[in-house]
Protein backbone atom coordinates (compact mmCIF):
# COMPACT_ATOMS: atom_id res chain seq x y z
CA UNK A 1 0.00 0.00 0.00
CA UNK A 2 1.31 3.47 -0.82
CA UNK A 3 2.31 5.27 2.36
CA UNK A 4 0.96 8.58 1.06
CA UNK A 5 -2.31 6.94 0.02
CA UNK A 6 -2.67 5.52 3.51
CA UNK A 7 -2.52 9.04 4.92
CA UNK A 8 -5.65 9.91 3.00
CA UNK A 9 -7.88 6.97 3.85
CA UNK A 10 -9.35 8.74 6.86
CA UNK A 11 -9.25 12.30 5.53
CA UNK A 12 -11.25 11.96 2.31
CA UNK A 13 -14.36 10.41 3.93
CA UNK A 14 -14.40 13.30 6.39
CA UNK A 15 -15.17 15.49 3.43
CA UNK A 16 -17.50 13.18 1.54
CA UNK A 17 -19.79 12.17 4.40
CA UNK A 18 -22.46 14.56 5.62
CA UNK A 19 -23.17 12.69 8.84
CA UNK A 20 -20.14 10.70 9.92
CA UNK A 21 -16.61 9.80 9.01
CA UNK A 22 -16.05 6.46 7.29
CA UNK A 23 -13.04 4.76 5.81
CA UNK A 24 -12.34 2.27 3.09
CA UNK A 25 -12.56 -1.30 4.26
CA UNK A 26 -10.60 -2.79 1.37
CA UNK A 27 -6.92 -1.98 0.86
CA UNK A 28 -6.52 0.20 -2.24
CA UNK A 29 -4.39 -1.07 -5.04
CA UNK A 30 -0.83 0.19 -5.23
CA UNK A 31 -0.71 3.28 -7.43
CA UNK A 32 1.30 3.44 -10.61
CA UNK A 33 4.59 5.15 -9.64
CA UNK A 34 4.38 7.22 -12.80
CA UNK A 35 0.94 8.56 -11.86
CA UNK A 36 0.57 11.02 -8.97
CA UNK A 37 -2.54 9.27 -7.68
CA UNK A 38 -2.13 10.50 -4.11
CA UNK A 39 -2.05 14.09 -5.28
CA UNK A 40 -5.09 13.64 -7.47
CA UNK A 41 -6.86 12.51 -4.33
CA UNK A 42 -5.50 15.52 -2.45
CA UNK A 43 -6.72 17.82 -5.22
CA UNK A 44 -10.15 16.30 -4.88
CA UNK A 45 -10.07 16.81 -1.12
CA UNK A 46 -8.94 20.44 -1.49
CA UNK A 47 -11.78 21.16 -3.91
CA UNK A 48 -14.35 19.81 -1.43
CA UNK A 49 -13.19 21.64 1.71
CA UNK A 50 -15.75 24.39 1.20
CA UNK A 51 -18.57 21.83 1.43
CA UNK A 52 -17.78 21.13 5.08
CA UNK A 53 -20.28 22.83 7.38
CA UNK A 54 -18.13 22.80 10.49
CA UNK A 55 -15.50 25.52 10.72
CA UNK A 56 -13.44 23.25 12.95
CA UNK A 57 -13.35 20.57 10.26
CA UNK A 58 -12.62 23.06 7.49
CA UNK A 59 -9.63 24.40 9.38
CA UNK A 60 -8.24 20.98 10.24
CA UNK A 61 -8.57 19.55 6.73
CA UNK A 62 -7.22 22.71 5.11
CA UNK A 63 -4.08 22.61 7.26
CA UNK A 64 -3.70 18.86 6.71
CA UNK A 65 -3.86 19.13 2.93
CA UNK A 66 -1.61 22.20 2.80
CA UNK A 67 0.94 20.39 4.93
CA UNK A 68 0.92 17.37 2.61
CA UNK A 69 1.24 19.20 -0.69
CA UNK A 70 3.82 21.80 0.34
CA UNK A 71 6.84 20.09 -1.25
CA UNK A 72 5.00 19.51 -4.53
CA UNK A 73 2.99 22.71 -4.86
CA UNK A 74 4.18 25.35 -2.41
CA UNK A 75 2.12 28.09 -4.01
CA UNK A 76 -1.14 26.21 -3.54
CA UNK A 77 -0.14 25.12 -0.04
CA UNK A 78 0.47 28.74 0.92
CA UNK A 79 -2.90 29.67 -0.51
CA UNK A 80 -4.57 26.99 1.60
CA UNK A 81 -2.77 28.14 4.73
CA UNK A 82 -3.81 31.72 3.98
CA UNK A 83 -7.43 30.61 3.66
CA UNK A 84 -7.16 28.85 7.03
CA UNK A 85 -5.75 32.00 8.60
CA UNK A 86 -8.54 34.10 7.09
CA UNK A 87 -11.14 31.61 8.35
CA UNK A 88 -9.69 32.00 11.82
CA UNK A 89 -9.47 35.80 11.80
CA UNK A 90 -12.98 36.15 10.33
CA UNK A 91 -14.37 34.03 13.16
CA UNK A 92 -12.61 36.14 15.78
CA UNK A 93 -13.85 39.36 14.17
CA UNK A 94 -17.46 38.09 14.19
CA UNK A 95 -17.43 36.54 17.67
CA UNK A 96 -19.67 38.09 20.31
CA UNK A 97 -17.61 38.03 23.50
CA UNK A 98 -20.66 38.89 25.57
CA UNK A 99 -22.37 35.61 24.64
CA UNK A 100 -21.74 33.35 27.64
CA UNK A 101 -23.34 30.30 26.02
CA UNK A 102 -21.02 30.48 23.02
CA UNK A 103 -17.91 30.49 25.17
CA UNK A 104 -17.33 26.74 24.82
CA UNK A 105 -17.61 26.92 21.04
CA UNK A 106 -15.10 29.76 21.03
CA UNK A 107 -12.66 27.74 23.16
CA UNK A 108 -12.96 24.72 20.84
CA UNK A 109 -12.34 26.84 17.76
CA UNK A 110 -9.55 28.92 19.27
CA UNK A 111 -7.51 25.77 19.86
CA UNK A 112 -7.00 25.65 16.08
CA UNK A 113 -4.75 28.66 16.40
CA UNK A 114 -1.99 26.46 17.75
CA UNK A 115 -2.71 23.83 15.07
CA UNK A 116 -2.28 26.45 12.33
CA UNK A 117 0.94 27.72 13.88
CA UNK A 118 2.39 24.21 14.16
CA UNK A 119 1.51 23.21 10.60
CA UNK A 120 2.88 26.40 9.03
CA UNK A 121 6.00 26.40 11.21
CA UNK A 122 7.09 23.10 9.67
CA UNK A 123 7.51 24.95 6.35
CA UNK A 124 7.72 28.70 6.92
CA UNK A 125 8.43 29.88 10.50
CA UNK A 126 8.12 33.55 9.51
CA UNK A 127 4.62 32.97 8.14
CA UNK A 128 3.68 31.14 11.34
CA UNK A 129 5.01 33.99 13.48
CA UNK A 130 3.17 36.61 11.41
CA UNK A 131 -0.11 34.74 11.92
CA UNK A 132 0.58 34.30 15.63
CA UNK A 133 1.24 37.98 16.20
CA UNK A 134 -1.60 39.13 13.96
CA UNK A 135 -4.06 37.21 16.15
CA UNK A 136 -2.61 37.89 19.60
CA UNK A 137 -4.93 40.81 20.36
CA UNK A 138 -7.58 38.43 21.69
CA UNK A 139 -7.77 38.44 25.51
CA UNK A 140 -10.26 36.16 27.22
CA UNK A 141 -9.34 35.63 30.91
CA UNK A 142 -12.26 33.21 31.37
CA UNK A 143 -10.43 30.80 29.02
CA UNK A 144 -6.91 31.54 30.18
CA UNK A 145 -6.11 33.57 27.04
CA UNK A 146 -3.81 36.28 28.39
CA UNK A 147 -0.30 37.67 28.12
CA UNK A 148 1.21 34.60 29.77
CA UNK A 149 -0.52 32.18 27.40
CA UNK A 150 0.76 34.29 24.48
CA UNK A 151 4.33 34.09 25.75
CA UNK A 152 4.01 30.35 26.18
CA UNK A 153 2.73 29.94 22.62
CA UNK A 154 5.56 32.03 21.19
CA UNK A 155 8.04 29.94 23.16
CA UNK A 156 6.29 26.83 21.80
CA UNK A 157 6.82 28.11 18.27
CA UNK A 158 10.47 28.80 19.06
CA UNK A 159 10.78 25.23 20.29
CA UNK A 160 9.30 23.88 17.06
CA UNK A 161 11.98 25.58 14.98
CA UNK A 162 14.91 25.31 17.42
CA UNK A 163 16.60 22.48 15.54
CA UNK A 164 15.97 23.85 12.03
CA UNK A 165 16.48 27.57 12.61
CA UNK A 166 18.18 28.15 15.99
CA UNK A 167 18.92 31.78 15.18
CA UNK A 168 15.25 32.61 14.64
CA UNK A 169 14.25 30.53 17.67
CA UNK A 170 16.65 32.53 19.83
CA UNK A 171 15.41 35.84 18.42
CA UNK A 172 11.80 34.85 19.05
CA UNK A 173 12.53 33.66 22.57
CA UNK A 174 14.40 36.83 23.50
CA UNK A 175 11.53 38.99 22.24
CA UNK A 176 9.09 36.94 24.30
CA UNK A 177 11.29 37.14 27.40
CA UNK A 178 11.28 40.91 27.14
CA UNK A 179 7.61 40.73 28.16
CA UNK A 180 8.01 38.19 30.96
CA UNK A 181 9.22 34.74 31.98
CA UNK A 182 7.75 31.55 30.56
CA UNK A 183 7.98 27.94 31.68
CA UNK A 184 8.36 26.94 28.02
CA UNK A 185 11.65 28.84 27.95
CA UNK A 186 13.35 25.98 29.79
CA UNK A 187 12.05 23.38 27.31
CA UNK A 188 13.32 25.56 24.48
CA UNK A 189 16.68 25.89 26.21
CA UNK A 190 17.08 22.11 26.26
CA UNK A 191 16.23 21.77 22.55
CA UNK A 192 18.40 24.69 21.54
CA UNK A 193 21.41 23.24 23.35
CA UNK A 194 21.21 20.12 21.18
CA UNK A 195 21.62 22.21 18.01
CA UNK A 196 23.50 25.35 19.00
CA UNK A 197 25.32 25.43 22.35
CA UNK A 198 26.29 29.09 21.97
CA UNK A 199 22.69 30.14 21.32
CA UNK A 200 21.60 28.11 24.35
CA UNK A 201 24.12 29.93 26.55
CA UNK A 202 22.83 33.27 25.29
CA UNK A 203 19.24 32.31 26.01
CA UNK A 204 20.23 30.97 29.43
CA UNK A 205 21.79 34.31 30.36
CA UNK A 206 18.68 36.13 29.10
CA UNK A 207 16.37 33.98 31.21
CA UNK A 208 18.49 34.61 34.31
CA UNK A 209 18.46 38.33 33.60
CA UNK A 210 14.69 38.26 33.19
CA UNK A 211 14.24 36.39 36.46
CA UNK A 212 16.39 39.07 38.08
CA UNK A 213 14.28 41.83 36.54
CA UNK A 214 11.22 40.22 38.12
CA UNK A 215 12.90 40.03 41.50
CA UNK A 216 9.71 40.25 43.47
CA UNK A 217 8.90 37.72 46.15
CA UNK A 218 5.25 37.87 45.19
CA UNK A 219 6.04 36.63 41.67
CA UNK A 220 5.68 32.88 42.27
CA UNK A 221 5.93 32.09 38.54
CA UNK A 222 9.33 33.73 38.31
CA UNK A 223 10.45 31.84 41.41
CA UNK A 224 9.26 28.56 39.87
CA UNK A 225 11.18 29.28 36.66
CA UNK A 226 14.32 29.96 38.71
CA UNK A 227 13.96 26.69 40.63
CA UNK A 228 13.34 24.67 37.46
CA UNK A 229 16.27 26.34 35.72
CA UNK A 230 18.58 25.49 38.62
CA UNK A 231 17.50 21.85 38.41
CA UNK A 232 17.51 21.33 34.66
CA UNK A 233 20.38 23.46 33.33
CA UNK A 234 23.53 23.08 35.40
CA UNK A 235 27.24 23.52 34.71
CA UNK A 236 28.98 22.65 32.47
CA UNK A 237 25.97 23.24 30.18
CA UNK A 238 25.27 26.44 32.07
CA UNK A 239 27.89 29.10 32.56
CA UNK A 240 29.04 28.57 36.14
CA UNK A 241 29.26 32.27 37.01
CA UNK A 242 25.73 32.86 35.73
CA UNK A 243 24.53 29.75 37.55
CA UNK A 244 25.91 31.08 40.84
CA UNK A 245 24.18 34.38 40.16
CA UNK A 246 20.87 32.58 39.65
CA UNK A 247 21.38 30.49 42.80
CA UNK A 248 22.09 33.62 44.85
CA UNK A 249 19.06 35.34 43.35
CA UNK A 250 16.78 32.39 44.15
CA UNK A 251 18.05 31.95 47.70
CA UNK A 252 17.84 35.66 48.49
CA UNK A 253 14.24 35.69 47.36
CA UNK A 254 13.41 32.60 49.44
CA UNK A 255 15.04 33.95 52.60
CA UNK A 256 13.08 37.18 52.21
CA UNK A 257 9.89 35.26 52.97
CA UNK A 258 9.96 35.37 56.74
CA UNK A 259 7.89 32.63 58.45
CA UNK A 260 7.68 34.83 61.53
CA UNK A 261 5.52 37.27 59.58
CA UNK A 262 1.89 36.03 59.88
CA UNK A 263 1.09 37.42 56.43
CA UNK A 264 3.94 35.40 54.88
CA UNK A 265 3.54 32.02 56.61
CA UNK A 266 1.49 30.40 53.85
CA UNK A 267 3.87 31.69 51.22
CA UNK A 268 6.81 30.22 53.17
CA UNK A 269 4.98 26.88 53.27
CA UNK A 270 4.38 27.00 49.52
CA UNK A 271 8.04 27.46 48.61
CA UNK A 272 9.54 25.30 51.39
CA UNK A 273 9.65 21.98 49.52
CA UNK A 274 10.66 23.60 46.24
CA UNK A 275 13.57 25.30 47.98
CA UNK A 276 14.68 22.15 49.78
CA UNK A 277 14.73 20.22 46.50
CA UNK A 278 17.24 22.59 44.89
CA UNK A 279 19.21 23.35 48.06
CA UNK A 280 21.81 20.60 47.49
CA UNK A 281 22.67 22.33 44.20
CA UNK A 282 22.85 25.74 45.83
CA UNK A 283 25.09 24.40 48.62
CA UNK A 284 27.39 22.93 45.98
CA UNK A 285 27.94 26.27 44.27
CA UNK A 286 27.31 28.61 47.23
CA UNK A 287 28.50 26.58 50.25
CA UNK A 288 28.68 29.61 52.51
CA UNK A 289 24.93 30.18 52.15
CA UNK A 290 23.95 26.76 53.50
CA UNK A 291 23.65 27.75 57.20
CA UNK A 292 21.31 30.65 56.37
CA UNK A 293 18.99 28.34 54.48
CA UNK A 294 19.04 25.69 57.22
CA UNK A 295 18.09 28.34 59.76
CA UNK A 296 15.23 29.49 57.53
CA UNK A 297 14.06 25.88 57.03
CA UNK A 298 13.94 25.22 60.78
CA UNK A 299 11.95 28.40 61.29
CA UNK A 300 9.43 27.34 58.65
CA UNK A 301 9.18 23.82 60.09
CA UNK A 302 8.20 25.24 63.50
CA UNK A 303 5.11 26.76 61.91
CA UNK A 304 3.85 23.40 60.62
CA UNK A 305 1.19 21.53 62.55
CA UNK A 306 1.95 18.08 64.00
CA UNK A 307 0.81 16.17 60.91
CA UNK A 308 2.81 18.37 58.56
CA UNK A 309 5.91 18.06 60.75
CA UNK A 310 5.60 14.29 60.73
CA UNK A 311 5.10 14.33 56.96
CA UNK A 312 8.24 16.43 56.51
CA UNK A 313 10.21 14.15 58.80
CA UNK A 314 9.08 11.17 56.77
CA UNK A 315 10.04 12.87 53.50
CA UNK A 316 13.45 13.78 54.87
CA UNK A 317 13.99 10.17 55.96
CA UNK A 318 12.99 8.65 52.62
CA UNK A 319 14.97 11.17 50.56
CA UNK A 320 18.21 11.26 52.54
CA UNK A 321 18.18 8.08 54.62
CA UNK A 322 19.73 4.76 53.63
CA UNK A 323 17.70 1.58 53.21
CA UNK A 324 18.72 0.38 56.69
CA UNK A 325 17.97 3.78 58.25
CA UNK A 326 14.47 3.81 56.79
CA UNK A 327 13.75 0.29 58.02
CA UNK A 328 15.09 1.08 61.50
CA UNK A 329 13.05 4.29 61.82
CA UNK A 330 9.76 2.93 60.44
CA UNK A 331 8.48 1.48 63.78
CA UNK A 332 8.68 4.99 65.31
CA UNK A 333 5.93 6.19 62.98
CA UNK A 334 2.18 5.41 63.24
CA UNK A 335 1.12 1.99 61.97
CA UNK A 336 -0.71 3.41 58.95
CA UNK A 337 2.49 5.12 57.73
CA UNK A 338 4.86 2.20 58.20
CA UNK A 339 3.87 0.30 55.00
CA UNK A 340 4.67 3.40 52.96
CA UNK A 341 8.12 3.66 54.56
CA UNK A 342 8.83 -0.01 53.90
CA UNK A 343 7.83 0.47 50.27
CA UNK A 344 10.23 3.42 50.06
CA UNK A 345 12.99 1.20 51.46
CA UNK A 346 12.24 -1.37 48.76
CA UNK A 347 12.39 1.30 46.05
CA UNK A 348 15.64 2.70 47.41
CA UNK A 349 17.23 -0.75 47.31
CA UNK A 350 15.94 -1.27 43.78
CA UNK A 351 17.16 2.13 42.55
CA UNK A 352 20.58 1.42 44.00
CA UNK A 353 20.81 -1.60 41.69
CA UNK A 354 20.10 -4.32 44.26
CA UNK A 355 17.01 -5.98 42.79
CA UNK A 356 17.55 -9.17 44.82
CA UNK A 357 17.42 -7.29 48.12
CA UNK A 358 14.43 -5.26 46.96
CA UNK A 359 12.55 -8.48 46.23
CA UNK A 360 13.58 -9.90 49.63
CA UNK A 361 12.45 -6.77 51.51
CA UNK A 362 9.13 -6.72 49.68
CA UNK A 363 8.53 -10.31 50.79
CA UNK A 364 9.64 -9.77 54.41
CA UNK A 365 8.35 -6.27 55.22
CA UNK A 366 5.09 -5.87 53.30
CA UNK A 367 2.53 -8.01 55.09
CA UNK A 368 -0.58 -7.21 53.05
CA UNK A 369 -0.73 -9.88 50.30
CA UNK A 370 -2.21 -7.56 47.67
CA UNK A 371 0.33 -4.80 48.34
CA UNK A 372 3.15 -7.34 48.37
CA UNK A 373 2.09 -8.78 45.03
CA UNK A 374 1.79 -5.29 43.55
CA UNK A 375 5.24 -4.36 44.86
CA UNK A 376 6.84 -7.46 43.38
CA UNK A 377 5.16 -6.73 40.04
CA UNK A 378 6.58 -3.20 40.15
CA UNK A 379 10.06 -4.59 40.87
CA UNK A 380 9.81 -6.90 37.88
CA UNK A 381 8.55 -4.04 35.69
CA UNK A 382 11.47 -1.89 36.85
CA UNK A 383 13.93 -4.67 35.99
CA UNK A 384 12.33 -5.03 32.59
CA UNK A 385 12.55 -1.32 31.76
CA UNK A 386 16.13 -1.22 33.00
CA UNK A 387 16.99 -4.10 30.68
CA UNK A 388 15.32 -2.19 27.84
CA UNK A 389 17.19 1.05 28.61
CA UNK A 390 20.48 -0.87 28.93
CA UNK A 391 19.84 -2.56 25.56
CA UNK A 392 19.90 -6.00 27.17
CA UNK A 393 17.47 -7.34 24.60
CA UNK A 394 17.63 -11.02 25.58
CA UNK A 395 16.98 -10.26 29.27
CA UNK A 396 14.13 -7.92 28.42
CA UNK A 397 12.54 -10.44 26.05
CA UNK A 398 12.64 -13.06 28.80
CA UNK A 399 11.04 -10.74 31.38
CA UNK A 400 8.42 -9.64 28.85
CA UNK A 401 6.56 -12.93 29.22
CA UNK A 402 5.46 -11.83 32.73
CA UNK A 403 3.78 -8.65 31.47
CA UNK A 404 0.03 -9.21 31.17
CA UNK A 405 -1.28 -5.70 30.47
CA UNK A 406 -1.59 -5.22 26.73
CA UNK A 407 -0.71 -1.51 26.66
CA UNK A 408 2.38 -1.97 28.82
CA UNK A 409 3.49 -4.98 26.78
CA UNK A 410 3.19 -3.13 23.47
CA UNK A 411 4.97 -0.08 24.88
CA UNK A 412 7.93 -2.25 25.87
CA UNK A 413 7.93 -4.18 22.59
CA UNK A 414 8.01 -1.01 20.50
CA UNK A 415 10.99 0.29 22.47
CA UNK A 416 12.77 -3.05 22.14
CA UNK A 417 12.13 -3.01 18.40
CA UNK A 418 13.62 0.48 18.20
CA UNK A 419 16.72 -0.72 20.08
CA UNK A 420 17.13 -3.72 17.79
CA UNK A 421 16.73 -1.58 14.67
CA UNK A 422 19.32 0.88 16.01
CA UNK A 423 21.74 -2.03 16.30
CA UNK A 424 21.12 -2.95 12.69
CA UNK A 425 18.90 -5.94 13.48
CA UNK A 426 15.87 -4.87 11.45
CA UNK A 427 14.78 -8.48 10.96
CA UNK A 428 14.78 -9.09 14.72
CA UNK A 429 12.82 -5.91 15.32
CA UNK A 430 10.13 -6.86 12.80
CA UNK A 431 9.99 -10.38 14.22
CA UNK A 432 9.34 -8.97 17.71
CA UNK A 433 6.56 -6.76 16.39
CA UNK A 434 5.07 -9.67 14.46
CA UNK A 435 5.08 -11.84 17.56
CA UNK A 436 3.19 -9.21 19.56
CA UNK A 437 0.77 -8.41 16.73
CA UNK A 438 -0.21 -12.06 16.45
CA UNK A 439 -0.53 -12.41 20.22
CA UNK A 440 -3.12 -9.62 20.47
CA UNK A 441 -5.09 -10.52 17.32
CA UNK A 442 -7.60 -12.75 19.11
CA UNK A 443 -8.10 -10.49 22.12
CA UNK A 444 -11.62 -9.07 22.55
CA UNK A 445 -12.22 -5.69 20.95
CA UNK A 446 -11.44 -2.79 23.28
CA UNK A 447 -9.92 0.68 23.35
CA UNK A 448 -6.74 -0.88 24.74
CA UNK A 449 -6.49 -3.32 21.84
CA UNK A 450 -7.03 -0.61 19.21
CA UNK A 451 -4.45 1.63 20.87
CA UNK A 452 -2.02 -1.29 20.98
CA UNK A 453 -2.52 -1.95 17.27
CA UNK A 454 -1.96 1.73 16.48
CA UNK A 455 1.26 1.77 18.51
CA UNK A 456 2.48 -1.32 16.68
CA UNK A 457 1.61 0.28 13.34
CA UNK A 458 3.71 3.31 14.25
CA UNK A 459 6.68 1.07 14.99
CA UNK A 460 6.21 -0.83 11.73
CA UNK A 461 6.35 2.49 9.86
CA UNK A 462 10.13 2.67 9.75
CA UNK A 463 10.70 -1.09 9.50
CA UNK A 464 7.99 -2.70 7.39
CA UNK A 465 5.57 -0.04 6.05
CA UNK A 466 3.47 -2.54 4.12
CA UNK A 467 2.86 -4.59 7.25
CA UNK A 468 2.07 -1.42 9.18
CA UNK A 469 -0.34 -0.22 6.50
CA UNK A 470 -2.13 -3.58 6.58
CA UNK A 471 -2.46 -3.29 10.35
CA UNK A 472 -3.87 0.21 9.98
CA UNK A 473 -6.42 -1.15 7.54
CA UNK A 474 -7.44 -3.70 10.18
CA UNK A 475 -7.93 -0.91 12.70
CA UNK A 476 -10.00 1.11 10.24
CA UNK A 477 -12.22 -1.92 9.62
CA UNK A 478 -12.83 -2.21 13.37
CA UNK A 479 -13.40 1.52 13.83
CA UNK A 480 -15.99 1.95 11.05
CA UNK A 481 -18.92 0.24 12.82
CA UNK A 482 -18.01 1.99 16.08
CA UNK A 483 -18.24 5.37 14.36
CA UNK A 484 -21.57 4.41 12.83
CA UNK A 485 -22.86 3.45 16.28
CA UNK A 486 -21.50 6.69 17.75
CA UNK A 487 -23.45 8.68 15.15
CA UNK A 488 -26.65 6.97 16.30
CA UNK A 489 -25.82 7.62 19.98
CA UNK A 490 -24.71 11.20 19.39
CA UNK A 491 -26.06 13.41 22.17
CA UNK A 492 -27.12 10.59 24.51
CA UNK A 493 -23.89 10.07 26.47
CA UNK A 494 -21.41 12.11 24.46
CA UNK A 495 -21.15 14.52 21.55
CA UNK A 496 -19.50 12.95 18.52
CA UNK A 497 -20.85 15.14 15.71
CA UNK A 498 -20.92 18.85 15.08
CA UNK A 499 -23.19 20.19 12.36
CA UNK A 500 -23.60 16.64 11.07
CA UNK A 501 -19.83 15.99 10.85
CA UNK A 502 -17.38 14.09 13.02
CA UNK A 503 -15.80 16.37 15.62
CA UNK A 504 -12.02 16.29 15.13
CA UNK A 505 -11.31 17.26 18.75
CA UNK A 506 -13.38 14.55 20.36
CA UNK A 507 -11.85 13.29 23.60
CA UNK A 508 -14.05 10.28 24.22
CA UNK A 509 -12.43 6.85 24.06
CA UNK A 510 -13.54 6.44 20.45
CA UNK A 511 -12.60 10.02 19.64
CA UNK A 512 -9.06 9.43 20.85
CA UNK A 513 -8.83 6.29 18.71
CA UNK A 514 -9.94 8.22 15.62
CA UNK A 515 -7.47 11.01 16.42
CA UNK A 516 -4.71 8.47 16.97
CA UNK A 517 -5.57 6.73 13.71
CA UNK A 518 -5.37 9.94 11.75
CA UNK A 519 -2.06 10.87 13.41
CA UNK A 520 -0.64 7.46 12.55
CA UNK A 521 -1.77 7.80 8.96
CA UNK A 522 -0.07 11.18 9.00
CA UNK A 523 3.14 9.53 10.14
CA UNK A 524 2.96 7.17 7.18
CA UNK A 525 2.44 10.08 4.83
CA UNK A 526 5.36 11.97 6.30
CA UNK A 527 6.03 15.67 6.05
CA UNK A 528 9.42 15.59 4.43
CA UNK A 529 8.99 13.05 1.68
CA UNK A 530 5.70 14.04 0.07
CA UNK A 531 6.36 13.30 -3.55
CA UNK A 532 4.36 11.86 -6.36
CA UNK A 533 6.43 8.75 -6.83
Amino acid sequence: MSQRRARLILTLPLLLSSTLITAQTQPPAKPNPAEPEAYKLLDDIASRISTLRSRNNRLQVTCEVADLIWTKDEKRARSLFESAMKEFTDFIAEYDFTDQEALHDFQSFYQHRQLIVERIAAHDPNMALSFLRATRHVKEPRLGINSESERNLEMHLAGLIATTDPAMALKLARASLAEGTSHNAINLLTRLRQKDAAAAQTLYSDIVERVGAEDRVQNSDSLNVAANLLSTFQPPHANEETYRKLAEMFLTRVLAVSPSDPTRVQQAHNIYHQARNVMPLIEKYLPARGPSFQQWSRAVEKTFDANAQRHNEMNELTQRGTVDEIIAAAPKFPADIQPHLYQQAVWKALNSGDAARAHQLATELISDPAQQQQMIAQIEAHQLWKAVSDNKIADAHKLLAKVKQIDQRVQIVTQLATSLAAKGDKKGAVSLLDETRIAITDLPGSVQKLNAQLNLARSYGGLDPDQGAALLQTVITQVNPLIAAAAVLDGFDNRYLSEGEWMPRNYSGLGQIVNGLQQTLGQYGGRSNCSAN
